[in-house]
């Protein structure tokens, strides 16, 4: 009998509380500026906004969820267009910056697109520059905003990544960062969301350069819960995953409301672009409120919902364990914005 380990994990992470809802942006146009400052007119009221250093104090601590506002790879207009907006709201984003892309020349900027995998829009700037300048960067890094190293050329880490790749993405992409913004940053992040446990040399040349946080499909502490650094936590979620009795087909109507967010999900995604946020549940160690000891309503109804959407997901659409996990989250973050301005 298949016990559903990495099912029972994400739904005792979320009961315990240990998540972080995200909303990535990726290349912010000038043209949908206003749309961006009613969608940050909308987080303002419904989210605190924290930067790394508050992700462990309570995320609770200010009576609204907590959202991570990312903005990704070093788009120049993440400078000129969203970096304003966040100071016009009093609001912190977390930048990815590949660092690669910030180092281009200008005259070769247009031709790397391809090359790093970005996302653009050809001739948004007259000048050639796509990506924001270091002196850009250091500006943001300046307000205390978070600065994610995202490597060195938005590199796709696997568990057949050759040592000597990995070496470059990291030493170079940390040697860079500390050469222009004075400091390097505490959180990582791969292209494609692998976590520590996706290679192993990579976990461990990351955590020799003092990276404690790695951004992906989940928000990971530099240490292993197993190392039994936080034994409490360890305790909360035990108690909370169950066991895999629990693990069932939801009942005939909430099969028909599961339908409903499935469906929802997929009408903002096929209307979405590649200027559209994407909203994101990361379960993580560490980040659940300090001294909590029963579940909050508001993640106990997050895990059920979960745990019934994934269960439906490998029993009704055959998709295996791993990506029904992965997919029931999308569709809950998606939910979870609920009258958001997707556009």
């Amino acid at each position: 009998m298949h016990e559903y380990h990495y099912l029972q994990k994400t739904y005792g992470l979320l009961k315990a509380g240990s998540y972080q809802r995200t909303l990535h942006y990726h290349n912010t146009i000038r043209e949908n500026e206003d749309l961006y400052r009613r969608q940050l007119d909308f987080v303002k009221d419904c989210y605190q906004v924290p930067g790394i250093s508050e992700l462990s104090l309570g995320v609770r601590s200010q009576g609204k969820p907590s959202l991570v506002i990312g903005l990704f790879d070093g788009y120049r207009n993440n400078y000129d267009v969203f970096f304003h907006l966040l100071k016009e709201h009093g609001l912190k984003g977390w930048f990815l910056l590949v660092t690669d892309f910030l180092d281009t020349p200008v005259k070769d900027q247009e031709a790397s697109l391809e090359r790093y995998r970005m996302q653009y829009q050809l001739g948004e700037y007259g000048d050639g520059r796509y990506a924001m300048s270091w002196a850009e960067a250091a500006e943001i890094a300046g307000c205390g905003h978070t600065i994610v190293n995202h490597s060195a050329t938005h590199f796709y880490l696997t568990k057949d990544s050759r040592q000597e790749e990995i070496d470059y993405e990291i030493d170079h992409s940390h040697e860079l960062l500390l050469k222009y913004l004075g400091k390097t940053p505490c959180v990582f992040s791969w292209l494609g969301g692998a976590g520590f446990s996706e290679n192993p040399y990579a976990a461990k040349k990351l955590h020799e350069k003092g990276y404690e946080y790695l951004m992906g499909y989940t928000l990971e502490m530099e240490e292993p819960l197993e190392s039994g650094d936080n034994p409490a936590f360890l305790q909360t979620l035990q108690e909370n995953q169950g066991s895999a009795e629990l693990f069932h087909m939801p009942e005939e109507n909430k099969s028909r409301q599961l339908e409903e967010d499935i469906c929802f999900h997929k009408r903002i995604m096929d209307a979405g672009s590649i200027f559209t946020p994407v909203p994101a549940i990361l379960p993580g160690y560490g980040l659940q409120e300090e001294g909590q000891k029963e579940p909050y309503e508001e993640d106990l109804r997050l895990a059920e919902d979960f745990l019934s959407l994934a269960c439906y997901l490998m029993q009704e659409k055959q998709e295996d364990e791993w990506h029904a996990v992965h997919r029931a989250l999308d569709i809950l973050a998606v939910k979870g914005f609920f009258g958001f301005p997707f556009s």
